[in-house]
């Protein structure tokens, strides 16, 4: 009885929370859809203008942090589940899908500084690519998500894998490694 009643409290708390940082964003020029839970309020590196859009029943767990740099754009469909200790670092767009979750320790990010040898790194232009995760999508602990990078509906990407926009991914599919390879197909 006593775990019912804590279970719901929690609930009701986490949604309180929820209702907070929507009204915050909707502040900010974002969307926000119904019933938004969050464990612990996320980190924005950057102020939000107009460039988050959360659909309805996500998730958020403790230490999100959301970076859009320039007109970079975050979007998180319906039933998103967001974990711990996850980075969205968006330049231009990061997207993703209904039901898909990451877990503990992901970095999902869209840009890249240029890797040229006569100037610093930190002097040189960012470049980006879209990055884009499919519905009913699954990614593995501390794994990395990389500019340009398509991870197709119905994919497991398993713990410490690197996805980037040469990793070649069927719908369904079963990977891990790195890079990741394909070990076998969800049934």
């Amino acid at each position: 009885m006593l775990y019912k009643l804590e279970t719901a409290l929690k609930s009701k708390y986490f949604k309180l929370k929820g209702l907070l940082l929507k009204i915050y964003l909707i502040l900010h020029g974002c969307k926000v859809g119904k019933n938004l839970k969050v464990r612990s309020f996320p980190t924005f590196r950057t102020v939000p203008r107009a460039n988050i859009t959360i659909g309805d029943n996500v998730r958020l767990g403790h230490h999100i942090t959301f970076q859009m740099l320039g007109e970079g754009k975050i979007i998180l469909k319906d039933h998103v589940n967001l974990t711990q200790n996850i980075l969205l670092s968006a330049s231009k767009e990061i997207y993703i899908g209904n039901h898909s979750g990451l877990a503990e320790f992901v970095s999902v990010r869209d840009s890249y500084h240029e890797m040229k040898a006569d100037a610093y790194i930190d002097g040189q232009r960012i470049l980006s690519e879209a990055v884009r995760i499919g519905d009913d999508v699954g990614i593995g602990r501390g794994c990395a998500i990389f500019h340009g990078a398509r991870v197709p509906d119905g994919a497991v990407i398993g713990a410490h894998s690197v996805i980037t926009k040469h990793t070649r991914l069927i719908e369904k599919g079963i990977y891990f490694g790195t890079p990741a390879k394909l070990i076998s197909k969800r049934t």
